[in-house]
């Protein structure tokens, strides 16, 4: 099965559960929580289907990005071109496959959590979201790190820097070493939203990915 078909099979199963869902969920339900995890705001059940929505505004934005390589692969005479266009647009499909799917499993999690709190009136989040946001995204950081050194260079995926932009061997490298630095990152933010709960959790994932980065800056520097 194409890429192309996967993606959007995926990006749409989050509306057809959110169609299946009104027809059971209370006509209120959380749709808002602070820091702590308390329900600081309810709202119609109607705005399940928002999230559904932004799925696939970002699948259709993905989609035309990966069009637009697949048409510089035909147009290009150049083997090294055409090469380099279809890895991009390999990875650019694994990218959005995978963030469909991170987003579809967030949306059945976060409309169960919505059904268990609004059945039994709940005050406060039955799920530590936080950290299910974290571990998803832990593991979408080790997919994508471990495909990063394949990219091409290019002005929209990759660790982009102006010095990494102007030459092959230096995009190689750094991309390289940023696949590595992605893949520990997604682990130590899987694990560490195991342990950590609620926000703290979240900010040790921004903690992380902001020490990823600058690692990665400085190795980039030193080339």
């Amino acid at each position: 099965m194409k890429s192309s078909k996967i993606l959007w099979i995926i990006s749409l199963i989050p509306l057809l559960l959110s169609c299946v869902a009104v027809r059971f969920l209370p006509d209120k339900i959380p749709m808002h929580y602070d820091m702590a995890g308390n329900i600081d705001r309810w709202g119609s059940k109607y705005e399940t289907f928002i999230f559904p929505a932004l799925i696939i505004f970002f699948s259709l934005m993905w989609t035309v990005i990966s069009a637009f390589y697949k048409r510089m692969a035909t147009k290009t005479k150049e083997e090294k071109q055409q090469v380099e266009y279809e890895n991009n647009v390999k990875f650019l499909n694994l990218a959005a496959i995978s963030m469909a799917l991170a987003f579809s499993v967030m949306h059945v999690i976060f409309t169960y959590s919505s059904y268990v709190e609004a059945i039994n009136n709940a005050s406060k989040s039955s799920i530590d979201i936080s950290s299910v946001v974290c571990v998803i995204w832990g593991i979408i950081f080790i997919i994508l790190g471990n495909f990063m050194p394949k990219v091409k260079r290019n002005g929209i995926m990759g660790l982009r820097t102006e010095k990494t932009l102007s030459n092959d061997d230096i995009w190689r490298k750094s991309n390289r070493f940023a696949g590595v630095t992605l893949m520990i990152a997604g682990l130590a933010i899987a694990i560490q939203a195991l342990f950590v709960s609620g926000i703290a959790s979240v900010l040790v994932m921004l903690g992380v990915i902001i020490l990823m980065t600058i690692v990665d800056l400085i190795y980039v520097a030193r080339l």
